[in-house]
């Protein structure tokens, strides 16, 4: 009965929650940025926010992240140079908005003296919001909040794995680029320590990841978008890394790609999880027809600089594009080591801008691991109708 009623609640909010947030709210929010010095203009479903690149130089919670953290209902429909505008959303343009309410009428409404508390394990990115996502789902099924805990070291993504330097924020995790997922105005580390002390907060760990909490699953997926809404300086660097990508690059508005994910830093010759395979097999698996197309390019996506020069060396007449950026030779890197410029900050800005750029592209070559799954599936998005061709190069 309780679940019945949770989820006729989450429906009905659905449909109510946008008029709890009528023009008057609105209104006062627009007040609120004018005497702030922030610049908008309205449209006709909503309203744009002007920026400019100095947004991206203050990494801390702006009145904007504060209104949208509590307004998952709304999205970013459009962003240039000058401004970025956002509107309801619609459940039919923008189907995810149903179960992102959902995670968040659960992150944020329900009672904080139960928590799930999940465990940061500091892998791979795929890795690592599995296990985000399966504390999500956790949560949303057992009704209570989920936070997630460090293991004592601040987030591989927030800070370098091996020293903890260049810290992006000072919590050292995922709020360092995305909006806040929890109002229990508390860390997960003192939930840890009540249940320690005094037992007052409900310890609920279950470290276990679950399988419709995969980024394939719809469940995962939502709470994955849940999770990783964007910050405004975030939102801003990624934007400005992927203009200057396609600026340098020549890329045009009608460009098609394929995307090809070469993951070597970590794999091994002999190994049939993670093989270390030549281009050259990922180059058999493409669509002969889309290498013919004047306007088509493959954007290479690897950890490992020897792939570009094989790209280069072995197959000189195809259209190669790739992010100039820092990258390991080889298996240099060694074991799930992410962050090959030292700088935690700007390897999330490039995985972030990489999901959203191959979102342009029609086709993607990918061998084993959870990041590629995590492509494909932004592709996907971006493919509503599921024209996305997907080859596997370990298969």
């Amino acid at each position: 009965l309780y679940k019945l009623l949770l989820i006729i609640g989450s429906a009905l909010s659905l449909l109510i929650f946008p008029l709890l947030y009528n023009s008057r709210t609105l209104h006062n929010f627009k007040y609120q940025l004018q005497t702030l010095n922030y610049f908008y203009e309205d449209n006709q479903n909503g309203f744009c926010h002007h920026w400019d690149q100095s947004v991206a130089n203050n990494r801390s919670l702006q009145p904007f992240d504060m209104w949208f953290t509590h307004h998952p209902t709304w999205v970013v429909t459009n962003e240039t140079d000058k401004k970025f505008c956002v509107e309801r959303g619609n459940i039919h343009d923008y189907p995810h908005i149903r179960g992102v309410m959902q995670f968040y009428a659960n992150q944020f409404h329900s009672s904080c003296d139960h928590a799930h508390v999940r465990i940061m394990w500091g892998s791979g990115w795929g890795a690592d919001f599995w296990n985000i996502q399966s504390g999500l789902v956790y949560a949303l099924n057992n009704h209570i909040p989920a936070i997630i805990q460090d293991s004592g070291i601040p987030w591989n993504y927030a800070a370098n794995k091996n020293d903890s330097s260049a810290l992006t924020c000072e919590e050292g995790d995922t709020t360092c680029y995305f909006l806040p997922y929890h109002d229990c105005n508390t860390s997960a580390a003192k939930y840890w320590d009540e249940q320690n002390k005094t037992d007052k907060a409900k310890l609920v760990v279950d470290g276990s990841v679950l399988p419709e909490a995969t980024i394939g699953q719809e469940l995962g997926r939502n709470a994955y978008m849940f999770m990783t809404r964007k910050m405004l300086w975030f939102r801003r660097a990624v934007y400005d890394y992927k203009q200057t990508f396609k600026s340098s690059k020549n890329i045009t508005t009608n460009s098609d790609c394929t995307v090809v994910h070469v993951r070597r830093s970590d794999a091994e010759m002999d190994t049939a999880g993670r093989r270390y395979l030549p281009v050259a097999d990922y180059v058999k698996q493409m669509n002969t027809t889309k290498l013919s197309n004047p306007n088509h390019y493959i954007f290479l996506l690897t950890d490992d600089s020897n792939a570009i020069d094989e790209a280069h060396d072995f197959f000189p007449n195809l259209n190669w594009k790739y992010l100039d950026r820092p990258r390991h030779k080889g298996s240099s890197g060694g074991w799930e080591n992410h962050t090959p410029s030292r700088n935690p900050a700007l390897e999330v800005i490039i995985i972030v801008a990489m999901f959203e750029l191959v979102q342009e592209c029609s086709a993607i070559v990918w061998g084993a691991g959870n990041f590629a799954e995590y492509l494909l599936n932004h592709m996907r998005l971006a493919h509503p109708d599921g024209n996305v061709e997907s080859y596997r190069v370990d298969e």
